[in-house]
């Protein structure tokens, strides 16, 4: 003989254990349609040079090339990459951003291409600037996000149309701009 307390259990453990079951299979039953959406982003801003001055002179070898480096929200870029190359004397030095965008540098005077790179954002590239001996050169830089690519799963009760896809990819598609 079951006693009062095994009993409820065991019919609660029954319950419990059938409204499992018949909740998976209403799920898929409700809905045996599953559409893939792919939006592909494309990057809203461009990376691009915002200052390059000679703002001094100093008693130096070499000179002093600092600024900063941003996203188009003006917010500094931690751990931006920054590689000079050398044009005429094929010197390759590079620095990165500290936690405020700012980035120094000493070089020797040369013609040196700019490569400014940043994890999630496009790099920029400036093709030629000359430094020379003893000039502190200032520079800031602002880099554009990266393009991007979503992937959105539709559930639905019934077979979609292509019309009804589009409509729906356009929906996501401004939902995440």
């Amino acid at each position: 003989m079951f006693s009062g307390k095994k009993y409820i259990f065991v019919f609660l453990l029954a319950v419990i254990s059938m409204s499992s079951v018949f909740g998976q299979l209403g799920r898929r039953d409700r809905y045996p349609y599953n559409y893939t959406i792919t939006i592909h982003h494309n990057p809203t801003e461009r990376s691009y040079l915002t200052k390059d001055n000679v703002t001094g002179i100093a008693d130096t070898s070499v000179a002093i090339v600092q600024g900063h480096v941003y996203d188009c929200r003006n917010v500094p870029l931690e751990a931006a990459y920054l590689i000079f190359s050398g044009k005429l004397d094929s010197i390759m030095k590079g620095c990165s951003t500290d936690s405020l965008g700012f980035f120094q540098v000493f070089l020797p005077a040369d013609i040196y291409q700019v490569s400014i790179k940043s994890v999630l954002y496009t790099t920029y590239t400036i093709k030629q600037t000359e430094v020379k001996t003893g000039e502190i050169r200032e520079m800031e830089c602002k880099l554009g996000a990266y393009a991007g690519i979503s992937d959105y799963i539709i559930m639905s009760d019934k077979k979609l149309s292509e019309k009804e896809l589009e409509e729906k990819k356009e929906w996501y598609k401004c939902r995440s701009n």
